[in-house]
């Protein structure tokens, strides 16, 4: 029998466990280096919340998704280019494959929300919270002033909701008017009790 000592780190039931090791991979979902983890189709079919609490749990970059630096240490970050459906490119510090986590309202970062740091300063508090809606949590801005409810093509999808088309004419700073294609969820209802057909609305901001 051998006395050479063993050592215990190149055991099986160390071997690939601790995450230093699993920071190597180019794919630590599948502790693989046949792709990366931004690559991986797998980990990109996910949910938005298994997603961000995966890469939060290995300690990886909400940027670029690899172990071994965090997204406000990274020097190479570039804004997310997903397109809605109206072209408009995303243009927030998160990789493609969190866009979701990022619609969905889900926060990448651990932090505390500071109400009035400074008393002495001028400032606005927007009124932000989160409604369960059909099982789903949607950040909500909330406008006491407004004559409308107004919700992203993205969530409309996710919640399976369906109307009445409409064009929305949108009035800017400067007197500047854009006409965009939307929907309205309470046409339906509206007719009903109004009695009438509206098939345009204008909205100032």
């Amino acid at each position: 029998m051998s006395n050479k000592p063993t050592n215990r780190y190149n055991s099986d039931k160390y071997t690939g466990t601790n995450r230093n090791t699993e920071g190597k991979f180019k794919c630590w979902y599948h502790k693989s280096d046949n792709h990366e983890i931004g690559d991986c189709s797998i980990f990109a079919r996910l949910d938005s919340q298994t997603k961000v609490g995966l890469v939060r749990k290995n300690g990886g970059c909400f940027s670029c998704l690899k172990i071994g630096h965090l997204s406000r240490h990274f020097h190479s970050r570039k804004p997310c280019d997903i397109q809605n459906e109206l072209h408009q490119t995303c243009g927030k510090i998160h990789h493609k494959n969190l866009h979701t986590a990022h619609m969905d309202g889900i926060s990448f970062h651990n932090s505390t929300q500071v109400i009035n740091d400074d008393k002495n300063k001028n400032g606005v508090l927007l009124m932000i919270s989160s409604v369960q809606c059909k099982d789903m949590s949607l950040t909500t801005l909330w406008d006491p002033g407004a004559k409308m409810s107004l919700i992203t093509h993205k969530t409309d999808k996710r919640l399976g909701l369906s109307g009445q088309d409409i064009t929305l004419s949108v009035t800017k700073v400067g007197n500047v008017t854009e006409h965009v294609q939307s929907q309205d969820h309470n046409a339906h209802e509206r007719r009903k009790m109004e009695g009438a057909k509206k098939k345009e609305f204008t909205i100032e901001i």
